[in-house]
């Protein structure tokens, strides 16, 4: 079934369907979480896998999905991408767990459990992930803070290198688990990038820019996200979320 078959089957069910819902899909690296443990695991599975030292000096990975900057890494050394990365994102995977089992900060930021403990609690309510981290590494990271069990449904970074698709990807995987089409005004993405702000856009989605991981406020504010928060610790956040994806 199609991207647009999904969305208009949705729709068809949506019409006997009263209850509203809506899919919140949050970022990890700066929206949910602070920690440099994947930079440093990924340039060791780099080496490991393909023999590069130092493969990610130079590149930013903020807002970048995981796909993106192995791709960079292995272009800037003359070397194209294998069609199978299954087992560089295994060896990333416990490069991470060693990384972090020797003590690397990784820090729940500020409002976070709360907000997504309010979000779980609302009826209609859902919640995913977008992020440009591979799967294992984001289930690694989340699992390390508890707040994996919190997501249902996700678009990784080892899935597609683009962060519009993966929104996509998301999108149709909730309209598959919870039936009712899930309308573009009710869908929202909340970031810390301007990467996630313009996916946003690209696919449909309202976007909702917090200021606690790599961007400043006023950079968040220049690509003009339908919401600009400091941090998620904001005491009403979440009921101006909600209210942003019940506007029509």
């Amino acid at each position: 079934m199609t991207w647009e078959s999904m969305r208009n089957t949705g729709a068809a069910r949506d019409n006997c369907n009263t209850m509203t819902i809506r899919l919140l899909l949050f970022d990890i690296d700066g929206t949910l979480i602070r920690t440099g443990a994947g930079r440093v695991a990924l340039e060791q599975a780099m080496a490991t896998v393909f023999g590069i030292q130092g493969a990610l000096e130079g590149i930013r990975m903020a807002g970048n999905t995981d796909l993106e900057i192995v791709s960079r890494a292995l272009a800037r050394h003359g070397m194209s991408v294998p069609s199978d990365l299954t087992y560089l994102w295994s060896v990333n995977g416990k490069a991470l767990r060693h990384v972090l089992g020797q003590g690397y900060p990784l820090e729940v930021l500020p409002g976070v459990e709360s907000l997504l403990e309010g979000a779980s609690a609302t009826p209609g309510v859902h919640l995913g992930l977008v992020t440009g981290n591979a799967r294992t590494t984001a289930r690694i990271k989340l699992e390390q803070v508890g707040l994996w069990q919190r997501f249902s449904v996700g678009g990784f970074g080892d899935e597609h290198p683009d962060r519009a698709d993966l929104i996509r990807l998301a999108w149709t995987r909730a309209v598959e688990r919870w039936g009712p089409v899930l309308q573009g005004a009710g869908v929202v993405l909340i970031g810390d990038t301007p990467r996630d702000l313009r996916a946003a856009r690209r696919a449909g989605v309202r976007a909702v820019g917090v200021a606690s991981g790599f961007c400043s406020r006023k950079e968040l504010a220049s690509h003009a996200p339908d919401l600009l928060l400091p941090d998620l610790a904001v005491p009403d956040g979440l009921e101006q979320i909600l209210a942003l994806a019940d506007q029509e």
